[in-house]
């Protein structure tokens, strides 16, 4: 009799072994599925506090990461734009480099003439929400088009609060070809738990494969010591969305 129950319950134990291991070769193809994309779309999330640089900064260890030749596309926008290079951490293929270059190239053309030594606004590059790219992995679109949404990325940061931002994502349709941008939506928030509300207005121009959203108002937050504060801003923030 003991010994048939210790039968059972190594067959248990065998059983319930052999379901963890194809619950989680069922998770690895869903993940191999998702990474067999051009880019590692996990990799390409942002950080949620985006950190834009000054004008004519340019961190050293991007050296590192670039040749000469894009290092110096990189110096020459940065007298333009104040700009988040959080990309440069990733391993980037050929191909998004060359439609990356050939969009700094375009943004930085476009700006030379109206700067006048002051910043033109902020640069970051963005890829669609891994959420909305499961989504669109589990229901492939129909009709060539693309519909993405971009990861949160932070507009302004409140002067008197550290946890407290007006954030924005971009809603979009990008061409079968997907080098070139239908449609962009802008949706415009605050977040943090001192946050109390956003009050101004934003639109958002399609440039390329790029959206340029303005943005301006005020942000009302709680300070610590319970009175209320109100920034006033008015931000220009340049995407450029990697094709999916």
């Amino acid at each position: 009799m003991k010994k048939a129950k210790i039968k059972v319950a190594i067959f248990m134990i065998m059983a319930a072994v052999s379901g963890i291991i194809m619950v989680l070769g069922c998770t690895q193809d869903e993940m191999t599925d998702l990474n067999s994309n051009q880019y590692d779309i996990w990799n390409l999330e942002e950080e949620a506090d985006t950190e834009f640089m000054p004008l004519n900064s340019v961190p050293e260890w991007i050296k590192d990461k670039v040749t000469k030749k894009e290092y110096e596309a990189w110096v020459r926008l940065s007298s333009r734009y104040e700009i988040d290079y959080s990309v440069l951490s990733l391993d980037l293929t050929e191909s998004q480099k060359k439609d990356l270059y050939q969009y700094i190239d375009t943004l930085y053309a476009l700006s030379k003439d109206s700067a006048d030594g002051k910043s033109v606004g902020c640069f970051t590059v963005v890829t669609q929400s891994v959420f909305k790219r499961i989504e669109t992995l589990s229901n492939p679109e129909v009709g060539g088009e693309t519909h993405g949404v971009t990861d949160e990325q932070v507009v302004y940061h409140a002067i008197g609060k550290t946890d407290v931002y007006v954030k924005a994502t971009i809603d979009y349709t990008l061409n079968s070809s997907k080098d070139e941008i239908l449609k962009a939506s802008p949706n415009v928030f605050t977040e943090g738990a001192a946050a109390e509300s956003f009050n101004g207005s934003y639109n958002a121009n399609i440039l390329g494969r790029g959206v340029e959203l303005n943005c301006s108002g005020s942000l009302t937050y709680e300070l610590s010591d319970g009175s209320e504060r109100s920034d006033s801003f008015n931000k220009k923030v340049n995407f450029f969305i990697f094709g999916v």
